[in-house]
């Protein structure tokens, strides 16, 4: 009675290996889900400390310019600045009455002289489009 066999044993021979590969494509794409999400997670994360270090910096200018009150229309250029024009001079002050001018231009034209060239193309317009 206990060597009795079922007659259909031989027919689903290989369905619990079907079964197994089923479940295992389900679970791949389940992980590829999950890494799709921790991806997207770390972006928010990233945006989120750099919008957190935007406002420190804004919340320095502003305590800044706050501070000194008195030379506040110093800050403030005549002519807008816009793309492709040369940047301002812009007075870093020492005291209230002591400041020296920060040459803006010429320090951004000596950076961008070493700045590497494989980097630069990724920057600089190249006309096509």
């Amino acid at each position: 009675m206990l060597s009795r066999r079922c007659a259909t044993s031989g027919l689903q021979g290989g369905s619990s290996l079907i079964e197994v590969l089923v479940t295992l494509v389900i679970l791949a794409f389940g992980l590829l889900g999950v890494c799709g999400l921790q991806m997207k997670i770390g972006v928010a994360e990233m945006e989120s400390y750099q919008r957190a270090q935007a406002l420190l910096a804004l919340t320095q200018m502003t305590e800044r310019l706050n501070a000194n009150a008195a030379q506040v229309a110093s800050y403030v250029s005549g002519n807008p600045v816009g793309t492709g024009d040369a940047l301002p001079s812009l007075p870093i002050f020492l005291s209230e009455d002591r400041y020296i001018p920060a040459p803006l231009e010429a320090t951004y034209q000596e950076a961008w002289a070493v700045f590497p060239a494989m980097l630069k193309e990724f920057l600089e317009p190249t006309g096509r489009e």
